[in-house]
């Protein structure tokens, strides 16, 4: 008899979830919060100041769980300083100016060769060959994973050629 007369209803009532998208103006700065994403297809930032070697020619549109869509305006790399101190390189990331939040694709992280494991409320991201920690993001109240990741300059070391210790 309820199989057929009695339809189960759940209804959530999540307090403080705003899941519509954030704009900005063009290429105006997202801050250096990086959201670790399952469901981006992409790497992706509003900021292109991040960018190194942007390649403009990169275009198209993302579109976003909530229909909407934005346009690729070029596809760059940023290099990031490193939980040890040394740097590495995010790849192949998108330039979409009316984005305010920076994207990092766990998808695409896996698709080159890194290691991600989520265990507990932590997720670590690693190179494989050489094995090396890339980040460790501890998960929020409200189930997001999120890091700060700042862009630096490349360091070279024939620019420390002058002090006695490099010699």
């Amino acid at each position: 008899r309820c199989q057929t007369e009695c339809q189960e209803e759940v209804f959530l009532n999540e307090v403080k979830v705003h899941p519509e998208l954030h704009f900005t103006g063009d290429g105006e700065s997202c801050g250096d919060i990086w959201y670790l994403n399952n469901g981006a297809s992409n790497h992706m930032t509003g900021d292109l100041h991040k960018l190194r070697d942007i390649d403009t020619t990169v275009t198209g549109k993302v579109r976003f769980g909530d229909g909407s869509a934005v346009e690729i305006q070029g596809n760059g790399s940023i290099l990031f300083q490193g939980i040890s101190g040394d740097q590495w390189i995010l790849f192949d990331v998108y330039y979409i100016p009316k984005l305010r939040s920076n994207l990092v694709s766990l998808g695409q992280l896996t698709e080159i060769g890194h290691r991600v494991v989520m265990d507990d409320d932590l997720i670590e991201v690693s190179e494989k060959n050489p094995e090396r920690m890339i980040m460790r993001v501890q998960r929020t109240l409200n189930r997001l994973y999120k890091i700060e990741l700042k862009p630096v300059e490349p360091v070279s070391f024939l620019s420390s050629i002058g002090d006695d210790s490099w010699l």
